[in-house]
């Protein structure tokens, strides 16, 4: 017999604070329901489970983002579900215009309601809206550019535009001429014949490969041709370069805003032309022939701007018969000679506009002398010679109009017509000495080709005074014209291709939304196996529990 330590009561003791602390542990499973409620009690089992949950949860909001697609879609489709209607209602009317047996104040009440028609198309275009952000509107560009090959080889496509000729470089689609002297394209994949686009750097690779086997430094006085790919990646340079001169161009082709850019960049001792031309500098010409492809109908804007170094200046030129200029040289742009710009030929005393030759006459300093005149006197001038060749009437409706820019340092001429506009800036910088091209249209300018619009390729799409873009009434817009047995006969050509190019869009948007629906199944079920997995890691059995 022990008297110091009770054993039997330590034992007991002991044995309780086992019973009391299972006793809390199975509380606390069966109170949370969890069997791993802090990483003690399955360090291994929690960090498994806690890796199948953020799985899990990624799973839920994935298919969450794919429900919120298909209601996009939906809210899209239902939106051409009802244009569908409103087009077919508008191919009934348009067939009903047709009729010759119809008077003119009937085909005029016809015209009423598809104009209404056409406002709400309008509208519904215009104002679709899920979360705040317009589905209709064509305001949300295209993440994909498609290239194709043409029929006919073209110019090798730098990021979507074509670049034809640009400074005594004749670029096409398997060739480029240097100084006379051919340089081929080849042993490159898509280039030869095919005007497939290519990456910059097999392009670059290539060309400086095809110079180099023309031009050894040697041959040709010591002058070499250096090829490079531009900071940005989307376009690349020229550089010659002989024993104390040096010159360089730029050639850049931006897809998004569809503009062309040329840039001249030469030293001091750099070759070039006109009244402004550096002391020392040889002989010779820099010249730029760029063609951009308008379609009848399209406004355009020319803006010559920041001449405050050089004024314009348009030099003396003798005159065969016909108006054709004999000698003529092109006016100067800070020493860049510009022979050609949009189907408009500028001459040294004349300027043609679709094929019509509007002289330049009765300006001080024009006649004969080649001294820069004022901006004010040359835009007064050329309005009024212009306005002698097309009166707003003569030719469609077609109206020139020559502007100072606001700075005063140049001017503008803009063509436009009812219906439709487009513009091509054209500017000429004297500190930067670059040449810019940029081509704006309006949703509603006229198109024509594969890709055109619907209605495009026909007459009948006009400017209707009752048709608005649906938002704002006193807006005019485009619209069917089914005035006469003709119009309303191309009206239903149109309506046809618009109601196909409608179905089209929604059989795609149906295709989005089943395919989704098969995304959020199969997200569902990841979940659900996933869960069940992560479920019998960390939720508690109840029966052991207890």
């Amino acid at each position: 017999m022990r008297i110091n330590h009770n054993i039997a009561a330590l034992n007991t003791y002991r044995q309780f604070n086992n019973a009391n602390a299972a006793q809390g542990k199975s509380m606390e499973k069966l109170s949370s329901g969890l069997r791993i409620n802090s990483a003690a009690d399955d360090a291994a089992g929690l960090a498994i489970s806690e890796k199948m949950r953020g799985q899990i949860r990624g799973l839920d909001m994935a298919s969450k983002n794919a429900q919120d697609g298909v209601s996009l879609i939906q809210t899209a489709e239902g939106a051409l579900t009802e244009t569908h209607d409103i087009l077919q209602r508008m191919k009934e009317l348009a067939t009903q215009a047709a009729n010759d047996t119809n008077t003119t104040d009937d085909r005029g009440e016809i015209q009423k309601e598809i104009n209404q028609l056409t406002s709400e198309v309008n509208r519904i275009a215009n104002t679709t809206e899920f979360n705040t952000k317009k589905v209709l509107d064509g305001g949300k560009s295209s993440a994909v550019t498609s290239g194709g090959t043409p029929a006919a080889a073209t110019a090798p496509k730098l990021e979507g535009s074509d670049v034809s000729a640009l400074l005594n470089s004749d670029i096409s689609a398997t060739s480029i001429t240097l100084n006379g002297n051919a340089v081929s394209l080849t042993n490159v994949d898509g280039l030869d014949g095919s005007g497939t686009p290519v990456a910059m750097d097999d392009f670059v690779q290539a060309l400086q490969s095809d110079i180099d086997a023309v031009y050894d430094g040697t041959s040709n006085g010591g002058e070499t041709f250096k090829v490079a790919k531009t900071e940005d990646g989307k376009g690349f340079t020229i550089e010659s370069s002989k024993s104390g001169s040096s010159a360089s161009v730029n050639i850049t082709a931006n897809a998004d805003s569809a503009t062309l850019g040329l840039t001249k960049d030469a030293t001091t001792n750099a070759t070039a032309t006109g009244a402004d031309a550096p002391a020392g500098g040889a002989t010779g010409s820099f010249t730029a022939t760029l063609q951009i492809g308008a379609n009848k109908g399209q406004a355009f804007q020319i803006d010559i701007s920041d001449m405050s170094a050089s004024a314009l200046g348009i030099s003396q030129a003798s005159t065969a018969s016909g108006g054709t200029p004999a000698a003529a040289t092109a006016p100067k742009l800070e020493g860049s000679d510009v022979s050609a710009l949009l189907n408009s030929d500028i001459s040294a005393t004349s300027i043609t506009l679709n094929g019509n030759a509007v002289s330049l006459t009765n300006v001080d300093g024009l006649d004969g002398s080649g001294t820069p005149v004022a901006m004010d006197d040359f835009v007064q001038a050329l309005q009024s010679d212009i306005d002698a060749v097309y009166d707003g009437t003569s030719n469609g409706g077609e109206t020139f109009k020559v502007a100072k820019t606001e700075d005063g340092k140049g001017f503008t001429i803009e063509s436009s017509k009812s219906g439709s506009s487009a513009s091509v800036n054209i500017t000429a910088n004297a500190d930067s000495a670059t040449l810019g091209l940029t081509k704006d249209a309006t949703t509603n300018a006229t198109a024509t080709g594969a890709d055109a619009p619907a209605g495009g390729t026909t007459g009948s799409f006009t400017a209707q005074a009752g048709v608005s873009n649906g938002t704002d009434s006193s807006s005019t817009e485009s619209g069917l014209d089914v005035s006469t047995h003709a119009n309303a006969t191309n009206a239903i050509e149109v309506l046809d291709k618009a109601i196909a190019k409608v179905s089209g869009e929604r059989s795609k948007l149906g295709a989005y939304q089943n395919r989704l629906d098969h995304t959020i199944n199969n997200l569902n079920t990841s979940s659900e196996n996933l869960t069940a997995a992560e479920s019998r890691i960390r939720d508690v059995d109840y029966v052991l529990a207890a």
